[in-house]
């Protein structure tokens, strides 16, 4: 549990949210799964670019990604969801996100029902392929690109290149580089009475991020120069969202606000990094803010929709 806690705020889950155990939204109705959603309409489309959609997309290599997409209008949400989590992570988020526009969640390579990568994804390669994704399932650019926990990696990269395809960017309580030493820093120095947590986020800390597939193929540093290579998102409207409640530290602990706060300064650097940005604080719910409170991410959506003039 303690190393999930570790990075749920640097990657996320090992295993994504089964559909049948939907968390509840902040009215405390039921979170229908993105694949429910969009597999429920008989007029479902047969192609992804309006409408209902639920399948695989073929790309050039031959290889599937999974998508399921709902509701209709310009501009297109695409939801990219943390380190080993499928489309089925967005539940609430993706059924109210479709009352807005047209939305789309999909499965990257190795992850859900979507083919395998080529070796390990790297996050460059994790772009590629969603540039391919849209381009083949016909999409329409620009298009808002919202990501939670280790997307925000594909989104730095895609955002400090994004060839006029990006008409805005959510990050929600997104990963970003260098946290695990910026966390390894504020815990102490070792000591023989520390309690358990503390050794065992050490350790977690220290061995950084995952070069394996531990819930997806994925080798994270292999292209981290890339992603910090970028510093600049110029004008394009982002948001970034944190959580209010920290997972590393206990309850009560009192490194657990130092680590709050050191999580919230990294987010307001990756804020800074455009001119157009907001950075928001959501009080009160963990890592999983579209599980927490949906309704905060859905209207981050829509004002963003409004600040790139959708």
């Amino acid at each position: 549990m303690l190393l999930l806690a570790l990075f749920a705020a640097a990657c996320g889950p090992t295993a994504s949210p089964s559909p049948s155990a939907s968390p509840a939204t902040s009215a405390g109705a039921a979170s229908p799964s993105p694949s429910a959603a969009a597999q429920a309409s008989p007029s479902a489309a047969q192609s992804p670019v309006d409408g209902q959609f639920l399948g695989d997309i073929e790309l050039p290599d031959g290889r599937h990604l999974h998508m399921a997409c709902a509701g209709s209008g310009s501009p297109t949400v695409i939801l990219d969801a943390g380190y080993g989590s499928t489309t089925n992570d967005w539940g609430r988020v993706f059924a109210d996100a479709a009352e807005l526009t047209h939305v789309c969640a999909y499965d990257r390579a190795g992850v859900g029902v979507s083919s395998e990568p080529d070796g390990l994804n790297t996050t460059g390669g994790i772009v590629a392929d969603l540039r391919e994704l849209v381009a083949t399932a016909g999409i329409p650019t620009p298009y808002v690109l919202v990501g939670h926990s280790i997307a925000g990696l594909h989104m730095r990269l895609i955002g400090g290149d994004p060839r006029g395809e990006i008409a805005a960017m959510l990050f929600v309580d997104t990963s970003v580089p260098g946290q695990p030493e910026a966390f390894l820093a504020t815990l102490p120095p070792a000591s023989s009475d520390d309690p358990e947590w503390l050794v065992e986020a050490r350790a977690a800390l220290a061995a950084g991020w995952p070069t394996a597939d531990h819930g997806e193929p994925y080798d994270v540093p292999a292209d981290l120069p890339l992603v910090e290579a970028v510093t600049s998102f110029g004008a394009l409207p982002i948001t970034v969202l944190t959580a209010g409640i920290q997972t590393i530290a206990p309850a009560g602990d009192p490194l657990g606000d130092e680590l709050q706060a050191v999580w919230f300064d990294l987010h307001e650097t990756l804020a800074s990094m455009s001119t157009n940005a907001r950075h928001d604080l959501v009080p009160g719910v963990d890592h999983f803010i579209q599980n927490g409170r949906p309704d905060v991410v859905v209207e981050a959506i829509r004002e963003l929709i409004d600040r790139a003039g959708g």
